[in-house]
């Protein structure tokens, strides 16, 4: 029999959004052993500025 076990998975939503997690199992408990997630909002920056009628860049 066995006496450790594990699974897990890396998750891609979309290039800004990633997440995984791994869940084990060891002498007889059991644990999330990772759970993350990140979010790349980016810079946040728009160079590019709406002036009424007109685009400014």
């Amino acid at each position: 029999m066995y006496e450790a076990a594990a699974i897990g998975a890396d998750i891609k939503v979309s290039e800004e959004l990633t997440a995984g997690f791994e869940y084990g199992t060891a002498g007889g408990a059991s644990d999330i052993v990772l759970l993350y997630a990140a979010w790349g909002f980016g810079s946040g920056i728009n160079d590019e500025i709406d002036d009424g009628d007109r685009l400014i860049k």
